[in-house]
């Protein structure tokens, strides 16, 4: 990457974000502000004008220090701007949030579904149940897949820009080594049940797999192949249809899928040692 394009993506841009935040009308201390802004400015600063003098690692963190901070300050600033931060305190007020922007509640749901797979700390299956109630089983399915895939990548391309410290600092670095080294060596296996089978961390393997050597094709089928499966499995028992549990069918239905996800289970467990380490 040419160094000009490098110290505006990583220096400029970070604090340009931040000043035009500083001037957004909130509720938080102008103090906050001004402290937050210099600690942007500073981390921006060293990172521009000391390019090529830094430890390559220091001037990575620094840059992904800068944008953090810039990102969710400006973030949080825009929503406590809209008083938008109420929608954010439970999943019932999500659903009000989607319910309320008409029809651009398609791209809120897109959006947050996306966000829950990176960082937010809202439970995969309570959001897909809010879209159940909202669109239906169908359009529920095709959205959620569209975003966890999308989240999935995202989660996955952090890992492999960022690297191993990077990915520590928000697994563990206990978790990072016991999971990398399984993919190290049978990556695109491993991935596969996980994605497949309910119980595993799948949102915290896609970042770990960014620092295995699996490429971002080989991420890229395996994921947008293998992750829809469970949701559409679950959109289609969260939707009340035929497959409900509230009717005989749905209770046959039910108790199937559950024993052919154990049979292979306690299959693929048998049969390789990898899996069994999970």
């Amino acid at each position: 990457m040419p160094k000009v394009i490098k110290n505006i993506i990583g220096s400029i841009i970070p604090a340009i974000i931040t000043i035009i935040s500083c001037f957004v009308d909130t509720k938080v201390d102008n103090y906050l502000k001004l402290i937050l802004l210099s600690v942007v400015i500073l981390s921006c600063s060293i990172t521009f004008f000391f390019d090529g003098k830094l430890n390559k690692f220091l001037q990575k963190l620094l840059y992904v220090f800068s944008w953090l901070i810039s990102v969710i300050f400006a973030s949080y600033l825009f929503l406590d701007h809209f008083d938008l931060l109420k929608y954010f305190t439970s999943i019932t007020a999500i659903k009000e949030l989607i319910l309320s922007t008409g029809s651009k509640g398609v791209l809120i749901f897109l959006l947050i579904q996306i966000s829950q797979v990176v960082f937010l700390p809202i439970p995969a299956v309570a959001l897909l149940l809010v879209g159940v109630v909202i669109y239906g089983p169908f359009n529920t399915a095709i959205l959620c897949s569209i975003g966890v895939v999308i989240g999935s990548c995202i989660s996955f391309m952090l890992g492999k820009t960022f690297g191993y410290k990077f990915i520590s600092w928000f697994v563990g670095e206990e978790k990072l080594d016991k999971y990398s080294h399984m993919l190290q060596h049978n990556g695109k296996f491993i991935l596969s049940v996980v994605f497949i089978f309910p119980f595993f961390p799948d949102d915290l393997f896609c970042m770990i797999a960014g620092v295995s050597p699996m490429t971002c094709k080989e991420f890229f089928v395996i994921c947008a192949t293998l992750r829809p499966i469970a949701i559409i499995v679950m959109c289609i028992f969260g939707g009340g249809s035929i497959f409900s549990l509230h009717n005989p069918i749905g209770i046959v239905i039910f108790s199937i899928f559950v024993c052919v996800v154990i049979i292979s289970m306690i299959v693929f467990f048998k049969k390789n040692k990898k899996v069994k380490a999970l």
